[in-house]
């Protein structure tokens, strides 16, 4: 089996062997495993030498930036519904990312700080939120 198809119970979880790695001032966020990107929530062959993706990486930036977006997401349509929701990046500048967000009501400050305050309690959950690869038909 091929390290791009391993999927089974069996190996190390990388967010246990990520834990152990000490760059002061920087996380890891992400691994490449002969090559291919995974998340910190996949289990790799114990035999296997991962290639850690740190935060103040450019792919380790990226990947935090659509982490927190997701995110973002997942809070709103949690909050507001999945219906008349949208939130849509216009700009990255300074690394800063400027989105335009529409909710049924309209944006305000209290809109935002519930969408915050959503946000937070996902990650206090430590919920996993998962990915999946669709067809353009789809």
């Amino acid at each position: 089996m091929g390290q791009a198809e391993f999927r089974g119970a069996d190996g190390v979880l990388l967010r246990e062997l990520a834990a152990k790695q000490t760059v002061e001032n920087d996380l890891v966020v992400a691994a490449k495993v002969d090559g291919v990107l995974r998340g910190l929530d996949e289990r790799i062959p114990e035999d296997k030498a991962p290639e850690w993706v740190y935060l103040s990486s450019p792919m380790g930036e990226r990947i935090y930036r659509r982490s927190v977006l997701f995110l973002a997401i997942v809070a709103m349509r949690e909050v507001y519904g999945a219906a008349d929701t949208e939130l849509a990046v216009r700009a990255s500048l300074n690394g800063a990312l400027y989105c335009d967000m529409t909710l049924p009501g309209g944006v305000n400050d209290g809109t935002v700080s519930a969408i915050e305050i959503q946000m937070r309690a996902i990650v206090a959950e430590d919920r996993k939120i998962g990915h999946r690869t669709v067809s353009k038909e789809e």
